[in-house]
């Protein structure tokens, strides 16, 4: 009993350490469209989320089910909202400590979990409300069962790689990109051990077929994604930027995205250094015990050889962006934030690189290399995690909102630019719009049948605007909103005020005497 308390100290540190880290501030940024678009898909009743499914976001259908029962128990605010990615990201940085723990050890253990949690990726993905975080977590725990599958041969181990393996899938199904890794790496081991594939096979055929009706209606609904630019030769030169995290142009001056582009190469190439001096110093050791595998737990075989093991973490934590840039030449495909899945791969890397180089066995110039790439991983993640805890690092929604909320009085109307989506801030931060009368909203998110509203044209408001003095609109910069304040004139307004909030306008309008 003891011995397992001790065991599951690495992996219960790095557990607390990342909710410190992922749940302070987590409600200072203001949402951004993304997350207003799971707050408008979870706060509809089932039979209205049903219907928008239909339409549009059929791949995010489990996470919106999620999230619908999560907001029915807890309520709404902004923090609440991504609360579940927070708990997930921490999750999912006990389950990277425990799969480096049974690999190489408690060292690597805390290093990997500590490096996952520093990401700038999984910094950007613990305050993020989508799915990123749920499915990477899930994705994690299977590797873990599969490891356990291999060392122990236990059934009820592959059970649980197929049920976690779906519900990745199901939650997020690009996770079916880092799958082919874990699967070779699996089948490689299981023939150096002269073991049957079946159950390999078994579990990974069921792993997959759940999330396939998912996947078919996400081709139908393929066009949701157009406004993805195709890859060109930027995107593959920019490839760090999936474990830089989100909003870097918006947050940072091109220059300190160019450094810390290079400064994460330069850590990474360091662990794997470290991983490739690591992994032939086990392969030696095990040939001369007349044995094969990387570490195992007392009385079980070896989890993975040198061979399997470079497949499982080079392979998760590289193949869902290459093959994401490669559809991507022809397809609008990729953006950073789709491989987020690939983070605890590539804070597994770190984990076993940088222990090994600096173990006490080695050169002073390997340790000082290692100390290096830590220090800088770690001046990343505390650069990021400070960037993006700003009110508008994610965009202007929060500032439109309380721009409004101030200007504002009882009774005003309230015009939103025809297809503009800025009814957003309305949802996000519905108190800045209380008291306000909706001039062209028709039907709601709850009678809508797509993700969001439907709108009448300012035109036709006019027995909205009976005994209303003054509007309050807000518009897109890059918009001409003439021909709707044209028509607010018309119907007998004045333009009183404008405010620019970033990418959106402000208008104030008051009735004619």
């Amino acid at each position: 009993m003891r011995d397992r308390m001790e065991a599951g100290l690495p992996a219960g540190g790095v557990v607390v350490f990342a909710l410190v880290v992922s749940l302070a501030g987590i409600g200072v940024p203001g949402l951004w469209f993304d997350e207003v678009a799971t707050l408008a898909a979870s706060q509809r009743s089932w039979d209205a989320l049903g219907r928008m499914l239909t339409d549009v976001d059929a791949v995010h259908a489990a996470y919106y089910a999620l999230m619908h029962v999560w907001l029915g128990v807890v309520g709404y605010t902004p923090a609440l909202l991504r609360v579940p990615s927070a708990l997930a990201v921490a999750a999912t940085a006990g389950v990277v400590a425990e799969v480096a723990r049974r690999l190489w050890g408690r060292a690597a253990a805390i290093v990997a979990g500590a490096a996952f949690v520093v990401l700038p990726r999984t910094v950007w993905m613990a305050i993020e409300a989508r799915s990123f975080a749920m499915a990477t977590l899930f994705l994690s725990l299977g590797v873990l069962f599969m490891l356990r599958a291999l060392t122990t041969g236990l059934r009820r181990y592959w059970v649980a790689n197929t049920v976690v393996t779906a519900v990745a899938c199901v939650l997020f199904f690009y996770c079916y990109l880092a799958l082919p890794a874990l699967w070779v790496a699996a089948g490689w081991q299981m023939r150096a051990q002269r073991r049957p594939l079946g159950p390999l096979v078994a579990s990974s055929a069921a792993g997959v077929l759940p999330a396939l009706p998912v996947a078919l209606m996400a081709i139908g609904q393929r066009g949701q994604v157009s406004w993805i630019p195709l890859v060109g030769p930027g995107d593959v030169v920019a490839l760090p930027r999936v474990f830089l995290g989100g909003f870097l142009g918006d947050l940072f001056p091109m220059r300190i995205v160019v450094v810390s582009s290079l400064a994460l190469v330069l850590a990474v190439a360091v662990a794997l250094w470290g991983l490739v001096e690591r992994l032939r110093s086990a392969s030696g050791e095990a040939g001369s015990e007349g044995r094969s595998g990387v570490r195992g737990e007392p009385g079980e075989s070896a989890s993975l050889g040198g061979g399997p093991l470079a497949v499982l973490l080079l392979g998760w934590a590289g193949l869902p962006a290459l093959a994401l840039l490669a559809a991507g030449t022809v397809l609008p495909l990729y953006d950073p934030k789709y491989c987020a899945i690939s983070a605890p791969a590539l804070a597994l890397v770190v984990g076993a690189g940088l222990t090994g180089l600096l173990d006490a066995r080695r050169s002073v110039m390997r340790a000082v290399c290692a100390a290096l790439a830590a220090v800088a991983l770690g001046g990343l993640g505390v650069q990021y995690w400070a960037a993006i805890r700003q009110p508008d690092a994610k965009g202007d929604v929060l500032a439109v909102a309380r721009t409004v909320g101030a200007v504002k009085r009882p009774g005003d109307g309230l015009w939103i630019q025809h297809d503009s989506l800025a009814r957003v801030a309305r949802y996000a931060y519905p108190d800045d719009f209380a008291g306000m009368r909706d001039l062209t909203l028709d039907r709601d998110l709850e009678g809508s049948p797509t993700l969001w509203e439907t709108e009448i044209p300012i035109a036709d408001a006019g027995l909205r605007l009976a005994g209303v003095r003054r509007v309050i609109g807000v518009s897109l910069t890059a918009r001409d909103a003439s021909d709707e304040l044209a028509t607010l004139t018309r119907l007998g307004f004045r333009e009183d005020g404008v405010r620019d909030v970033g990418d959106y306008r402000v208008w104030i309008l008051e009735r004619r005497s």
